[in-house]
């Protein structure tokens, strides 16, 4: 297992993951290499508080003898302009008390505070070529995004470990602002998010437009220079709002987040194009569950992690992923 990389200099988010990990929290990303021929797994860890998803993953391809350019990372398509306005508009949400849902009783041990490590339970799924291709079919078909189309059917999968699954469930959803946002390294930190809660009756439809109206309204701006301005707060003002679930105005039960499609052409040299990646982002004490999502040579992969405080029992993540993969495959065929 690779351990967590630490280079860089700050960025924006940079204050705010020192402050998870002074409160014990493990802020490294997950990246797993599967293996063409055994179909086992080597993880690597990519610190965030240096890294996004979409800049991990780009470090860990040119380590291994990628020729990845900066214009080839992935870029913002959304035409939103960068502004601090959605901040200030927001600025009444901040002041508003935060609720957590609350999970039912989950098997596995729950890990006190100061004793987070990498999370322990987790499972991961990988389609074929063949069944990637008809998740992208059937997602433009309907109109929506895959991202829309893999969240609602997430959420379909945990809503029953919830203590009211009527309730609308809150989810995070990272944006990549590169194409709008420009640090002097291609790697680091250009990630905001937008936050929206579903119902168990909304549709996959009503998730693409909740999302879109989220973008349309620059809530990722807003929470981007949320992040900047917090940044500069002393260290015990921030551990405080963590604590307090203040240091955004929603509260989320977990993040869902899609780093998209990776070497379509196959043309990746040296052990950059070997085998297929699964990704997950970190999981905290006030967001316990993560999930994440890459294409890679063609093939789509998930992998679901979960917060030691919620569970340390594999088997529990592994029920989340079974009921995630039926729910898309009652799609498919």
């Amino acid at each position: 297992m690779q351990k967590i990389k630490d280079i860089f200099p700050g960025d924006i988010l940079t204050s705010w993951f020192t402050s998870l990990k002074s409160l014990g929290e493990f802020t490294g990303i997950r990246f797993g290499n599967v293996a063409k021929s055994s179909g086992e797994v080597d993880w690597v860890f990519i610190d965030h508080t240096h890294y996004d998803g979409i800049g991990g993953f780009a470090q860990i391809l040119r380590e291994r003898g990628g020729n990845l350019p900066t214009h080839e990372l992935p870029r913002i398509s959304h035409q939103s302009p960068d502004s601090v306005m959605p901040l200030i508009k927001s600025l009444p949400k901040f002041f508003q008390s935060p609720r957590r849902l609350e999970w039912k009783s989950l098997d596995g041990s729950q890990v006190p505070y100061h004793e987070f490590g990498p999370p322990k339970s987790l499972s991961w799924h990988l389609f074929s070529e063949e069944e990637t291709s008809k998740i992208k079919q059937l997602s433009r078909s309907m109109d929506v995004t895959v991202n829309t189309y893999l969240l609602k059917h997430l959420d379909r999968s945990v809503r029953s470990a919830i203590k009211d699954p009527s309730e609308g469930i809150p989810w995070m959803i990272p944006v990549n602002l590169r194409g709008k946002v420009c640090n002097h390294v291609d790697e680091s930190n250009h990630s905001s998010c937008i936050n929206i809660s579903l119902k168990a009756s909304h549709t996959v439809k009503d998730a693409h437009k909740l999302l879109y109206r989220e973008l349309d309204h620059g809530n990722h701006w807003a929470n981007w220079y949320s992040y900047k301005y917090g940044g500069k707060l002393p260290d015990r003002i921030r551990c405080n709002l963590i604590k307090a679930d203040r240091a955004g105005y929603c509260w989320n039960i977990g993040c869902f987040s899609n780093l998209g499609d990776w070497d379509k052409e196959k043309r990746l040299e040296g052990s950059a194009g070997e085998g297929f990646w699964l990704f997950a982002p970190p999981v905290l004490e006030g967001q316990r569950l993560g999930a994440g999502c890459v294409t890679f040579r063609g093939r789509m992969s998930l992998l679901l992690q979960l917060h030691p405080a919620l569970s340390t029992d594999p088997e529990v993540a592994k029920d989340f992923m079974q009921n995630w993969i039926e729910n898309i495959e009652l799609d498919l065929f």
